[in-house]
């Protein structure tokens, strides 16, 4: 194989380093020919000084920019490091409820590169009534593949595609300056049915953490539910309400 030439920008930088010692060289010269001629030699000395400056410059310019280009490609590097272990959830793909056992199951896909782990599902809610002041309260609920009864952590691999997970979610739910009462989704919603509001939004929202700990940015629906529809002139209950969002679940 043969010798491996030197870069452009080494090359460059030894140039302007080699211009720099030249001219070091001239100024001494002639500091030691004509030393009997101080304006001559002070003149020159100014000039010899300035390009020096200027050389300098240019190469504390060329080091930064050096450096800078150094600094992108350790973010690069990092960045493709990271993507190696970073899930990505999508979905959530074909969500149901099961009054039953106030039981929630939707399908999940993983199109990241590492494992999503720690899966939690979160409930967000607004009522909306004149007559009253309800507080919504979100409560963290587990999840777990369907059909694993071990109670272990929950995982997603990459690339799995629509795994379904099950998880029974809790709400809290006040009103006024009451503490929260902790119930099932489906008791919350037919309380708010029974009091009177005219309408609340649900939101459900899936967070995970990569096998680092690290929590990713959550992956979430949100609906909004109407108790009292004109069109058809009669009130909804809490199976239109997850019938409703049943339907419009990808």
């Amino acid at each position: 194989m043969g010798r491996r030439l030197p870069s452009r920008s080494k090359l460059i930088n030894s140039l302007l380093l080699g211009g720099v010692l030249l001219a070091g060289i001239v100024f001494t010269y002639l500091l030691i020919t004509v030393a009997s001629d101080s304006e001559f030699v002070s003149s020159v000395g100014v000039g010899v000084n300035a390009i020096l400056t200027i050389l300098l410059i240019i190469i504390y310019y060329r080091q930064n920019k050096i450096i800078e280009g150094q600094m992108e490609v350790q973010k690069e590097q990092t960045r493709l490091a990271k993507s190696r272990y970073t899930p990505y959830l999508v979905g959530p793909f074909d969500f149901r409820y099961n009054l039953s056992d106030s039981e929630a199951r939707l399908k999940l896909a993983n199109s990241g590169e590492g494992v999503a782990q720690n899966l939690t599902l979160y409930v967000e809610a607004e009522a909306r009534g004149d007559d009253h002041d309800f507080q919504i309260h979100t409560y963290e609920n587990p999840m777990k593949r369907s059909g694993d009864n071990s109670g272990d952590i929950s995982i997603l691999h990459p690339n799995e595609g629509r795994v379904e997970f099950r998880c029974s979610p809790w709400v809290g739910l006040s009103e006024g300056d009451t503490p929260p009462g902790y119930e099932s989704l489906d008791t919350m919603i037919a309380h708010l049915i029974e009091e009177g509001v005219s309408s609340f939004r649900l939101g459900f929202y899936v967070r995970y953490k990569d096998r680092f700990g690290n929590e990713e940015d959550p992956l979430g629906r949100e609906y909004e539910v109407f108790v009292f529809e004109t069109r058809t002139a009669h009130s909804i209950d809490v199976d239109d309400v997850f019938d409703s969002i049943s339907e419009t679940s990808p």
